[in-house]
């Protein structure tokens, strides 16, 4: 199986982001493709859908990997986050974590996450309204509402140095803590319309 691991990332030089591609390089078994789309302060999800859009161009592509660039990938990382989907066709995304969002929406966090390239086409690319933060909640609620389901494979190993990439954007942890209510509050907002409709 052919994965292509999207990587958006502020800067080629940082220490974090090599070792993030030295892992992959040592640690992936499947054939795979890397495409880093550089972040030029367009947030998480403009960056992340230019590299899905590239990826979805590669018919030999059957995985898409979301990975930020603070991520360091173990041993076996892919074999394990695409295992789910050889037992049930009905999973759209493997995760490493779980958490709860408003209206008890389940979803994974998209530091590191795993979308068939059909699901991807199904239910679209992230919503670009979102930053940073949200769009990963908004996605997983999309694919949920279509009938998809989420699975969660604990045992990808991984490391996640946590923030490194929002930390270049953010002076200090209390504008990242505002922009995230910023975040939350716009994807309370496109649920509450959606429920008007």
């Amino acid at each position: 199986m052919k994965i292509a691991i999207v990587i958006p990332t502020v800067n080629l030089k940082t220490d974090h982001y090599k070792n993030c591609i030295k892992s992959i390089k040592a640690h992936t078994v499947n054939e795979y493709r890397i495409i880093t789309e550089l972040n030029d302060w367009e947030g998480f999800s403009v960056p992340t859908n230019k590299g899905i859009r590239t990826a979805l161009k590669d018919e030999k592509v059957e995985v898409i990997v979301i990975c930020n660039d603070d991520m360091i990938l173990g041993p076996g990382w892919d074999e394990e986050i695409i295992k789910p989907f050889y037992k049930d066709q009905r999973i759209g995304m493997v995760g490493v974590q779980a958490r709860q969002s408003l209206k008890n929406i389940i979803y994974c966090p998209f530091f590191l996450v795993a979308i068939p390239t059909t699901a991807m086409r199904k239910i679209g690319l992230l919503d670009e309204r979102f930053w940073a933060g949200s769009e990963d909640v908004d996605w997983c609620h999309r694919l949920q509402q279509q009938g998809g389901t989420i699975a969660v494979n604990r045992n990808v190993k991984f490391v996640h140095l946590t923030n490194k990439t929002m930390k270049q954007h953010f002076k200090d942890r209390k504008g990242f803590d505002k922009h995230l209510k910023e975040q939350s509050k716009l994807l309370k907002n496109k649920l509450k319309n959606e429920k008007v409709k």
